[in-house]
């Protein structure tokens, strides 16, 4: 296996992706408590390799003692699959105002942003978007993206 993709698949359980977070390693979150197993306020190798142990030994399935594509795609894919159900159930935690456990058109519709969308981007105030308009407003979010870009 490659060394990046092993470097990749040994962050350990306590480093969560981020990707606006900065810290130590950018786009990753450290919970230090879970990684200062012992609780003296530090963290050191042998627990970094406690936590890396217990990552490979989750992701080597079969117990073999080595990680296999298989197994890590298994595991990537595992990852997103409980992203997304975390993801769902926010939103649906959100949204769900009667606490029925499902999103209905109207409660939907009570959080959409229409009318601010219709305010912003009418421009000839007639309460509705023309083609022209969107594409008008398309035209600015590319110029200030173009701007940007300049900058970098």
């Amino acid at each position: 296996m490659a060394l990046g993709a092993a470097a990749l698949v040994m962050t350990t359980g306590a480093m969560a992706q981020d990707r606006g977070a900065k810290g130590p390693v950018r786009g990753m979150q450290i919970d230090f408590s879970a990684l200062d197993t012992n609780g003296d306020g530090q963290i050191s190798t042998q627990e970094l390799n406690a936590q890396t142990r217990a990552r490979f030994d989750a992701i080597d399935t079969n117990g073999d003692g080595t990680i296999s594509a298989e197994e890590m795609t298994a595991h990537r894919e595992a990852e997103r699959a409980a992203r997304a159900e975390r993801m769902q159930a926010r939103v649906i935690e959100r949204l769900d105002t009667d606490g029925d456990g499902a999103i209905s058109f109207e409660e939907m519709a009570a959080v959409s942003r229409h009318d601010r969308l219709i305010e912003r981007l009418d421009t000839d105030g007639d309460g509705m978007i023309s083609q022209a308009e969107l594409e008008a407003a398309h035209a600015r979010t590319n110029h200030r993206g173009e701007g940007r870009n300049a900058q970098e």
